[in-house]
């Protein structure tokens, strides 16, 4: 598996030579348009000139028919060959950003977007543009400059799915959840629908699959249950000729092929495009690694290093053998099944509750088997018992360890308790998994018997704080199952229900955006009040969700701190501040608020800025992290020694958010960060509210006693600045002086000196 230092020094070397190619941009966008022609026709970099109402283009040099696949004549003749080859998530951001270049006065505009390939491929394109004028200074057209930096994207994308795999091999404690994270995060990142572990059985020449993920929800009932868990005998299936090929094999029409015996569940919920990839495991293929997809796929070289690689992982874990533990005490076993009893059920559940962290949820589970005394009174008790035996092995060979435990509650009845969990969206797999179990019918004597049941749901402690509470909201759900007709799984709390449905899309869609490089920054200057000058810039993460168009980071930071995907869209904000600030050449700090989640692994986060600093050869002075009052205040004692090896390296701290929380005289003074942010809560109300006035004079008088630098956040009229400048504030930051920005106007901001008019 890559080593973090290594994708780090990979993309370093991108970026160096993206900066080369910055500097071909720059040079031909000062030369007169004669010259630019001569010259653009030598050059490696995309050359084009088109006119502002885009309907025709006047110049594309060599370079750029290449990328595009098309002659110049076929350019110049169709301006519309041009826009159908821009990807069409991309298409409408390109044609807005050149009418709104064209409308304004802005000098000049940076984009990233993405060409697909007449084969399919995906090119990753940065594109400058700028508006000439003519001499009486009327426009004329938009000149552009674009430099591929696709191998910097997938090696940040490489750097992304590699973290999340080893993140989870490394910390979670099943191998269950790990199979399944992988799963998950492949299928996310890579744009799957759906992936399989399958595993093969020397003893009796079997494969079966032991892990199963998908993103389709009901839609792919009819595939997920005939798959989960099934074995079938070597010589058949798509999995099968994987390993007899010993080699990836892709297939584009798997639902029509006559060949599998998947194929008719395949093409009832449409999936197409299949993949295997061999699990090897001391050079012996052991298993296959399957993905599936509605859509046609045909897998780039970059995802083709990935995959196997997860694959080997995969090989080294499939080895561990998992043994489920049956209770010890025979007090709280259930003398029929061997599970625990209701008592013994009880018991633990209250243990759990009085255990439970504060950031961590307990589900209870109960599962209620429908007309189960119909199934008595047509086969008779004996069928019945070894109904509940068949029943209660299923849950345990389908659920292991990933069960605080299986219970048998009463005589149709049983509970699960599931512990630990820190999101909601952990459930989804494991209600799956339970429903998966009572699919398949059971085989008794020669009968099928096809158990069905109602599924009830509550949550610890949303839905009750305490055991008695828990377990009846839970039997209220399967009441309400069961007044329409059951055989269904019903959450006690309905908003839950949607909560859950929302954080799953919402965590797929965060997953696939990293690894499409859907995030963007943008850079909100702070100025001197003193001078007027830019002193520093903040980065303002945005989300360009093609759903659902940009989004702030209050709609999804939360999933993404709860997923643990917060991390890794750190890193990405880190390595993009990296690199493009080193494109303006600017000399002056950017700031960056860090997750919480950053300071639980303190080791994470020095070791990826000691990385940054290293391979992009950052200034550490230029750097500056921002923390909230609120995560000092709750985490002061664990992060004072990260924050002063921060400091230690030049790299400045400025508390965000100051004002909402108590922070101690003694912890600042401790600390002593650089700066301090004024909560907006109180800007807003300045001047007038006399109460807020005295707080933020106080402020501002306590963090100069002791030295710290106060900054003014989202200030944005002339009455709050007044204030601030009478009160001695150092810095404003918001919309008063400029909203926030994109890099190319950062740099012409600086290029022209814009300074604040000072308010007198």
């Amino acid at each position: 598996m890559d080593k973090i230092s290594d994708q780090l020094a990979a993309i370093a070397r991108e970026r160096n030579q993206i900066m080369i190619s910055s500097k071909e941009h720059e040079h031909l966008l000062s030369l007169t348009s004669d010259l630019l022609t001569q010259s653009a026709d030598q050059m490696n970099c995309a050359v084009y000139q088109i006119s502002t109402n885009l309907d025709k283009i006047l110049y594309v040099n060599p370079t750029l028919e290449k990328w595009w696949g098309q002659s110049r004549e076929t350019l110049y003749n169709n301006p519309q060959v041009w826009f159908d080859l821009i990807h069409l998530d991309d298409i409408s951001m390109v044609k807005n950003a050149f009418i709104q270049l064209a409308q304004s006065n802005s000098t000049g505009i940076l984009l990233e977007y993405r060409l697909v390939k007449p084969d399919g491929s995906i090119t990753y394109i940065q594109n400058k543009c700028v508006l000439i004028k003519d001499e009486k200074n009327q426009t004329s057209y938009i000149l552009g400059t674009a430099v591929d930096i696709s191998n910097y994207i997938r090696a940040q994308q490489k750097h992304f799915i590699y973290e999340q795999v080893l993140n989870a091999y490394n910390l979670e404690s099943s191998d269950e959840i790990i199979l399944n994270t992988i799963l998950k995060v492949v299928c996310q990142s890579l744009d799957w629908d759906e992936g399989e572990i399958w595993v093969y059985n020397k003893l009796d020449e079997s494969l079966y699959c032991v892990s199963l993920w998908h993103r389709l929800g009901q839609a792919i009932t009819p595939f997920y249950n005939i798959t989960y868990h099934m074995v079938v005998k070597a010589g058949v299936g798509f999995s099968d000729l994987v390993m007899r090929k010993n080699r990836p094999l892709l297939d584009n029409n798997f639902g029509d092929s006559p060949v599998y015996y998947r194929s008719k569940a395949a093409k009832i919920v449409g999936l197409n495009t299949a993949l295997g990839v061999p699990i090897i495991f001391k050079d012996e293929i052991i298993g296959v690694l399957n993905f599936f997809n509605r859509k046609t796929k045909n897998p780039s070289a970059e995802d083709m290093q990935v995959i196997p690689k997860i694959a080997e992982l995969i090989g080294t874990m499939t080895q561990k053998i998992i043994n489920f533990d049956k209770p010890e005490s025979s007090a709280h076993q259930d003398d029929l099944t061997g599970l625990t009893n209701r008592a013994g059920f009880e018991l633990l559940l209250n243990t759990c509750i009085e255990n439970i962290n504060s950031d961590e949820k307990l589900a209870i589970v109960i599962v209620d088997l429908d007309k189960f005394k119909s199934i008595i009174e047509s086969y008779g008790a004996e069928i019945g018992d070894i109904l509940l035996k068949q029943l209660s092995f299923k849950f345990i060979q389908t659920l292991g360890h990933q069960a605080k435990i299986i219970a048998h509650l009463d005589t149709d009845v049983y509970g699960f308790i599931f512990d630990g969990l820190t999101r909601i969206e952990m459930l989804r797999p494991l209600l799956d998994n339970i429903s998966v179990s009572l699919q398949k019918p059971f085989i008794i004597k020669e009968q099928n018997i096809h158990a069905k049941a109602s599924i009830g749901v509550s949550i610890f402690p949303d839905d009750g704080l305490d055991s008695t509470t828990i377990i009846q909201n839970a039997h209220n759900a399967i009441k309400k199952i069961k007044s329409q007709g059951g055989n269904a799984i019903q959450l006690y709390n309905e908003a839950f229900e949607k909560k859950l449905a929302d954080d799953i899309n919402t965590e797929s869609a965060l997953r696939h955006a990293l690894s499409e490089n859907q995030f963007k920054l943008l850079y909100q200057p702070r100025v001197d009040l003193k001078t007027g000058k830019v002193t520093s810039f903040e980065a303002l993460l945005r989300w360009q969700d093609p759903v659902n168009g940009l989004r702030l980071p209050h709609s999804f930071m939360h999933i993404a701190e709860e997923s643990g995907l917060a991390i890794y869209i750190d890193e990405w904000a880190l390595m993009n501040i990296s690199h493009y600030f080193s494109l303006i050449h600017s000399n002056l700090p950017v700031s960056i608020s860090l997750s919480e989640q950053q300071f639980k692994k303190s080791h994470h986060v020095l070791n990826l800025i000691n990385q940054l600093i290293d391979k992009f050869s950052i200034n550490p002075s230029l750097l500056q992290i921002e923390i909230t009052e609120k995560i000092f205040m709750t985490h002061a004692k664990d992060m004072l020694d990260i924050l002063f090896q921060l400091k230690g390296k030049g790299i400045a701290i400025v508390m965000n958010h100051f004002g909402t929380e108590f922070s101690s005289f003694n912890h600042l003074q401790q600390l002593k960060p650089s700066h301090v942010k004024i909560d907006k809560s109180f800007i807003d109300k300045l001047p007038n509210d006399t109460k807020t006035a005295t707080i933020v004079q106080t402020m501002i008088q306590f963090c100069h006693a002791l030295g710290i630098k106060v900054i003014a956040e989202d200030v944005e009229t002339d009455d709050q600045a007044k204030f601030l400048v009478k009160e001695a504030c150092d810095e404003i930051q918001g919309p008063y002086f400029s909203k926030a920005l994109s890099i190319y106007e950062v740099k012409t901001l600086l290029e022209k000196g814009t300074k604040l008019t000072l308010p007198k």
